[in-house]
């Protein structure tokens, strides 16, 4: 059934800097791409940040790198 599902990244700090996804869904895989951006449109500078996925199942989060 449809549900709402939430991706966002965040900072170390655990700010949130992007959403990717914030919207209600039917259950299916997705393949979502961070440019390495803000909101803004801004390049974030290298390090760790963790992607974070709310939906009907939970939530997960996963750490990522960022290197340019």
């Amino acid at each position: 059934t449809e549900g709402h599902a939430d991706l966002g990244i965040f900072d170390a700090s655990g700010a949130r800097v992007r959403t990717l996804l914030s919207k209600r869904v039917l259950p299916a895989y997705f393949t979502l791409t961070w440019d390495g951006r803000d909101e803004k449109g801004i390049s974030l500078p290298e390090g760790v940040y963790f992607a974070r996925l709310e939906d009907a199942a939970g939530a997960r989060t996963a750490k990522i790198v960022l290197v340019r």
